[in-house]
């Protein structure tokens, strides 16, 4: 168990210093889920026992009580939008099963040629398709994976990956604490 919080500690800082900006495949996937998220910056690796928490960390759908469906809209600027969907279900005291979706749909934007002239409109739709488990280690501890088919397209073009995530979560009766990694993968 130690050795396992080890590894996540050290691949957590990782994935934002490997990043460079603007050439990031899918960054819609670091715009929050749920309202409840959002109202915490996204704080919300160790704070959810629902099914919009497994957006954050796969270890938590362990502590749904019972299944549960997350529908989620959100309207951006521009006609940008994005939707996001889960459902847990808990399979016996230690196992959870979940399923996510989260969609981004850019609405019709004009293109332009090299000259400045219009020569119409295209539109650009993002998705992310998931599954993953959750089980309940004993002592407080649960632990979750998911594994993610990744879509983009862009006036007719685009390109299709995989990407993981990885979580552990400690419960206690009135305090949880949380570390999880989340879309590693491939290239698109």
């Amino acid at each position: 168990m130690k050795v396992l919080a080890a590894i996540f500690a050290l691949l957590l800082p990782a994935a934002p210093a490997a990043a460079e900006s603007g050439v990031e495949a899918m960054p819609f996937l670091k715009l929050d889920a749920g309202p409840g998220p959002a109202a915490m910056g996204g704080a919300y690796c160790a704070a959810g026992e629902n099914a919009v928490a497994v957006f954050y960390n796969p270890a938590s759908a362990g502590l749904a009580g019972r299944a549960e469906v997350y529908l989620g809209h959100s309207e951006w600027l521009e006609g940008l939008r994005v939707e996001s969907l889960s459902y847990v279900q808990p399979y016996g005291h230690r196992l959870t099963f979940f399923g996510t979706l989260n969609a981004l749909f850019s609405g019709a934007m004009k293109k332009y040629d090299a000259s400045g002239g219009v020569l119409g409109d295209f539109d650009a739709r993002e998705y992310a398709l998931g599954g993953g488990l959750a089980y309940y280690l004993g002592a407080g501890w649960y632990s979750g994976a998911a594994v993610k088919l990744l879509n983009q397209s862009v006036d007719g073009s685009g390109g299709t990956g995989w990407a993981g995530d990885a979580g552990l979560l400690k419960k206690w009766e009135r305090w949880s604490a949380g570390i999880s990694v989340a879309n590693l993968g491939g290239s698109i």
